[in-house]
């Protein structure tokens, strides 16, 4: 059974996702997670935290 939250938890891992595939693609050195998603946990307040590290120079 599917409830709101989960799908907001689905969401959020889905566009957590998409962030990170764009910043490696674009040249990030390195892209992670953060937050409480990195820990596979999600309140309906959650939002989608990442840090980069840019190539040297940028």
């Amino acid at each position: 059974m599917s409830t709101k939250f989960g799908n907001t938890l689905e969401q959020l891992e889905a566009v957590a996702s998409e962030e990170l595939s764009e910043a490696v693609g674009n040249g990030a050195l390195a892209a992670a997670l953060d937050g409480s998603l990195a820990t596979g946990k999600a309140w309906p307040s959650s939002d989608v935290d990442i840090t980069v590290v840019p190539e040297k120079g940028d």
